[in-house]
This record gives structure tokens, sequence and C-alpha cells, in this order.
């Protein structure tokens, strides 16, 4: 559980990123994937806007950032417990408004 929830710490600060930039940065998703690798999280998938996308006075595009991953190694008692080994693929979702008004 501690992993989880460091996870979505890490997940709400890029979430965050995005908003003010209006998109994950190739360097932002490349800290992030280091940053969960050393919670014992690999990253297997990032589901995030590659462009920015603009706010106006009419426009509000929404940032979502999907990161799907899987324990490096299974949680002490998972197994047992569950029946099954890495069974558990922790999931982290956020969306927001784009803040990012242009240059």
């Amino acid at each position: 559980m501690v992993r989880i929830q460091q996870g979505e710490h890490i997940k709400n600060y890029y979430l965050d990123r995005s908003r003010i930039e209006g998109y994950l940065s190739d360097s932002d998703r490349e800290e992030m994937e280091l940053k969960m690798d050393n919670i014992g999280l690999e990253v297997t998938e990032i589901t995030a806007p590659e462009t920015r996308l603009t706010r106006s006075l009419t426009d509000y595009p929404v940032v979502e950032l999907n990161i799907k991953t899987e324990f490096k190694k299974s949680p002490f008692m998972m197994d047992f417990f569950l029946g099954e080994k890495n069974t558990l693929r922790p999931e982290f979702y956020g969306k927001v408004v784009s803040e990012y008004a242009g240059p």
C-alpha cells in the first residue's frame, strides 16, 4: 500500500506539471519513470499529451495522465492472499484542465 500511495504522489506531481505546461515533456516522462522505478514499480505504459494543449478564453482542454505499472518484486505475502503471482498491476490516473495559455 505504501508503494501505491507513493505512486499516487508521483502521479500528482507530474499531473500538476502537465497542467502548467499543457503536456508531459520527454524529460518529465523520463524522471517519472525513474521515480516509479525507485519505489519498486515498473512503468509499462504512459498515456499523456505529447504536444501542448493551449487554453483560451473559449477552449479549456483537459490534460489526462494515465500510468500503468507492475511491481518489480511481488509485495510480501501478496501471492499468498491473492493465490497468483503478480496479479496486482497498479494504475494511476488523473485529469486536469490545462493552464497553459501560450507564449
